[in-house]
């Protein structure tokens, strides 16, 4: 029970207060949305564990905070698993995956509001 709890507040760390800080999260932190990448930036990475002490390296800048695991290593074996199964023909899982992701992108600012 004791490595569980270690585990919940290794994602949840107190505030101040004692209170478990409440997080939110957004693209690619789950599933790469609008980049290429699942985010790897942990809690417990130094800058996000004491940001007064170390500088955030210039790789976590604008990369969300990863409060769901290890999601990187869940993708890249998704993505293995459809190549395995594809055999030859398994690049297509990596052309997909980057249309879709491209796709994230394009599609909502070719988006108009019908007038009829």
């Amino acid at each position: 029970m004791r490595s569980w709890y270690i585990a919940l507040a290794a994602l949840f760390p107190l505030d101040v207060r004692g209170e478990i800080e409440e997080y939110h999260y957004g693209v690619d932190v789950s599933f790469p949305t609008h980049y290429w990448n699942v985010s790897d930036n942990y809690p417990y990475l130094p800058h996000n564990v004491d940001p007064s002490t170390y500088d955030v390296p210039s790789k976590y800048h604008h990369m969300p905070l990863q409060i769901l695991g290890d999601k990187k290593t869940f993708y890249e074996n998704f993505l293995q698993g459809c190549r395995d199964y594809y055999g030859v023909r398994g690049s297509m899982c990596d052309h997909t995956e980057q249309d879709r992701v491209e796709m994230s992108l394009l599609q909502p600012q070719s988006m108009r509001v019908s007038n009829h």
